[in-house]
């Protein structure tokens, strides 16, 4: 398993143990600082497809033990700023989308550790009350809300609905009141108030909810409601009156030195607080600005959390060992000393790529910083080179995958993505030798043989400057365990009690060899069942969860392919483009084929990025994947994914010129969120050309085509 998906699955399992079970495996800062790493390796290796990835994921699935409910808009966590560099990066986009010249007025308020919620009231009546759950479904806890007292049951209010948000949680001095209450009962103590205020509220019988000293603050509402308030600090003042306890520390200001002395300050007082919060949340107040800010797919843009800082710790590297990812990618890992960080060992961190190794100067049996990132794989900040005693070793790869034995060069070929796709039937790929078009044509043809792709590959290695070194070798063992775990994971198929493990078991005693035979393992029940550890049970409930995935959407079965740059959101893009698996195949068959139209129609697609659309193509030029493809297309059930009729539906919009009052980034978001897409150049399918001040390069071609023209201000009255 790869460095990022070993990451990614971690953080995946810290994200159930904290939302579902009330039971952290690591501290919140060690959290935040993993997930910041995860982050920035998924920039430096777009490359990668993470099966499940958590980036994806707000919050943990809803407890099957409650009813789960949708909520009325989606409840999305925020992106985090760790200095105030982060802060600054975050003002200078908002005034970039928006066009702004100065700072907009920033809300400041304190971030509560505790457990989100969300109130219904039906004309000023309480009437639901869920958890935050996986952000778009939460489960059900009324009857647990409704023993908080300090929780409205009425409200004075002439709206017919109001669906409040907040965070419960409990004081710190009745967490130890509640933790010696547990101990004094042979019970469990919680591991911080946090997840002692989960525990609490996510309880099936109420009566014990009531039993807990449970408090809240509210800080927003669902969606804004007309003429009801009109930012963010009326807000708070409005709930405040209606009854609802509001935390007080918060200010208002778009000077960005006092938005640095807030967080400083309710850093240096956290710890006499009587309540467990973890940063400072800065909202923009103005909600017609937030309006249109909007989202993206887990975040609101308008809002960002600052966490705050933790530390590090020294440890020493035992060894260092190259692991293969699901795409061939190797990477070195350190394994470490084993190091206790708050209750984590930490024993092996990612060194990324060889490269890195050399820059940090990292040296097998060397002292070195880790930044406190929580996990088995933190991250490696510095050597301590004043430690060394001479009995340290310089890291040699042996040129060798790890796992098959394949040659590798410690320069390896990454597929460079087009600067442009051309519209005819060759496909031009700049500044790339005549050997490095050799080579992904031998890619492109499955007839070639492999030994003759191999040979190519190790000498083009050698001339390559790519840090990332990766195995070429399509079958290597590393890599088909990899695709197997992403094909059955929770976002694609979401086939249960099929680990990592069982599934080496099950390819190492040649049951699998592809995603395939997964849906033919029935036919092997006593071969399974003569496993060690696979009961009857196990391997009944086994081929059971494998007939239920047999029913699956288009867009989790396209993201359960495992193409490059094709995560779940670019998925659900293609489902929906496409319908259903018959039109999905007939035009992955154009792509195939490198016909115009195929490409055309991808780039037209919003979401999609030029390197995606050369990923899909050689994925399915791999006469292996194009077999996979067909055959699960026979086997599978594979719903289709029908569009929601929008406003903008099927309308297609290309920009010309400066526009006045929105940025380009704005202005595709708006017409994105009313169903249309966004092109950048002119042909018959455009449906409207848009100019803005010094455009009319493209007017021309527009009316040549028929193609409507409309100013600024005629765009504007479509979007109303």
């Amino acid at each position: 398993m790869n460095k990022l998906q070993k990451i990614n699955d971690w953080l995946i399992k810290c994200n159930k143990a904290y939302f579902i079970n009330n039971a952290p495996l690591i501290t919140d800062q060690e959290y935040d600082a993993l997930l910041l790493e995860y982050k920035e390796l998924r920039k430096k290796h777009p490359e990668q497809i993470i099966a499940n990835d958590v980036l994806l994921e707000i919050g943990a699935s809803p407890d099957q033990s409650f009813n789960s409910m949708p909520h009325s808009t989606p409840m999305l966590s925020l992106n985090n700023a760790f200095s105030e560099q982060d802060l600054q990066a975050f003002i200078d986009r908002i005034k970039k989308f928006l066009l702004l010249q100065s700072t907009p007025q920033l809300a400041c308020e304190v971030k509560i550790d505790g457990l989100s919620f969300c109130a219904r009231y039906e004309n000023g009546i309480f009437t639901q009350g869920l958890t935050r759950g996986d952000g778009w479904q939460g489960e059900d806890i009324t009857q647990n809300l409704k023993t908080i007292q300090s929780l409205p049951q009425k409200i004075d209010i002439d709206v017919p609905f109001l669906e409040v948000r907040g965070e419960v949680y409990i004081n710190k001095s009745d967490f130890i009141s509640l933790n010696q209450e547990q101990i004094k009962n042979n019970k469990s103590p919680f591991a911080n108030p946090r997840n002692a205020a989960a525990g609490s509220l996510r309880q099936l019988d109420y009566r014990i909810t009531q039993a807990r000293p449970l408090k809240y603050f509210v800080y927003t509402i669902s969606h804004n409601i007309k003429n009801f308030v009109s930012t963010q600090i009326e807000l708070l003042c409005k709930l405040r009156a209606l009854g609802f306890v509001v935390n007080p520390e918060y200010i208002l200001t778009d000077d960005i030195q006092q938005i640095f002395a807030f967080y400083r300050k309710i850093d240096s007082i956290r710890n006499s607080l009587p309540y467990q919060i973890d940063g400072v949340v800065y909202k923009v107040n103005d909600f017609n600005l937030q309006e249109r800010l909007g989202f993206n797919a887990k975040a609101p843009r308008f809002a960002i959390a600052h966490k705050f800082g933790a530390t590090s710790a020294t440890t020493r590297v035992l060894d260092i060992i190259m692991q293969v990812g699901r795409t061939g990618v190797i990477t070195p890992v350190a394994k470490l000393h084993p190091i206790e960080l708050e209750g984590v060992t930490i024993s092996s961190s990612t060194l990324h790529n060889l490269h890195e190794i050399q820059k940090k100067d990292i040296m097998i049996g060397d002292w070195v910083k880790l930044y406190r990132a929580g996990d088995v794989i933190p991250k490696i900040l510095s050597v301590e080179l004043s430690k060394r005693d001479g009995s340290e070793r310089t890291f040699v790869f042996n040129g060798l995958c790890p796992s098959c034995g394949t040659p590798i060069s410690e320069k390896t070929i990454l597929n460079r993505p087009l600067t442009k796709l051309a519209h005819d039937e060759q496909m031009q790929r700049p500044n790339e030798s005549a050997e490095l078009r050799a080579y992904m044509k031998l890619n492109e043809d499955s007839h070639i043989d492999s030994n003759a792709q191999l040979s190519l590959g190790v000498e083009l290695c050698k001339k390559s400057n790519d840090k990332i070194i990766r195995c070429i070798n399509y079958y290597c063992p590393a890599q088909v365990l990899e695709r197997l775990v992403h094909f059955v994971s929770r976002q694609a198929m979401d086939v249960e009690g099929l680990s990592s493990k069982q599934l080496k078991i099950l390819l190492d005693r040649g049951l699998l060899k592809n995603c395939v035979d997964l849906f033919d393992l029935h036919r092997h029940r006593s071969e399974l069942l003569s496993i060690p550890r696979f009961g009857t049970k196990s391997v009944d409930n086994l081929l059971s969860n494998i007939q239920k995935a047999q029913n699956v959407t288009l867009d989790r079965f396209i993201y359960a392919l495992g193409i490059d740059h094709v995560g779940f959101a670019v998925a659900r893009n293609f489902a929906q483009e496409f319908k259903n698996i018959a039109s999905f195949i007939e035009w992955m068959e154009k792509l195939k084929r490198n016909q115009s139209d195929a490409i055309e129609r991808l780039e037209e697609m919003s979401g999609i990025a030029s390197k995606t659309i050369i990923d899909m193509q050689k994925f399915f030029n791999q006469e292996e994947n194009w077999r996979i493809l067909t055959q699960l297309s026979s086997i599978l059930d594979i719903k289709e994914c029908v569009r929601t009729e929008q406003l903008l539906h099927n309308k297609i919009f290309v920009f010309t010129g400066t526009l006045s009052f929105m940025s380009r980034a704005e202005a595709r978001q708006r017409v994105e969120n009313l169903g249309g897409k966004v092109a950048s150049s002119i042909s018959s399918k455009v449906t409207y050309l848009v100019l803005g001040e010094g455009g009319g390069s493209k007017i021309e071609k527009a009316s040549a085509i028929g193609v409507s023209v409309l100013s600024e201000e005629e765009f504007y009255r479509i979007l109303q």
